[in-house]
């Protein structure tokens, strides 16, 4: 299977992975838990934190 993605729009600011896993908000998520993951589900709350810290707007209507 392929699935062609495109972004919406960048983010106001990039977010690092050691800022990540700075933060108890993405503490189990498995990008962060397992090795050698590429592509993992991401919890809307977590989706939400990660739009939080690169100080932009969801895309589709939400904060």
């Amino acid at each position: 299977v392929v699935v062609d993605l495109k972004p919406l729009r960048p983010l106001e600011r990039p977010v690092g992975l050691d800022e990540i896993k700075a933060d108890p908000a993405f503490a189990g998520w498995d990008l962060l838990r397992l090795s050698r993951l590429s592509v993992v589900p991401t919890p809307a709350a977590m989706w939400k934190r990660l739009l939080s810290l690169a100080r932009t707007s969801d895309p589709k209507g939400g904060s």
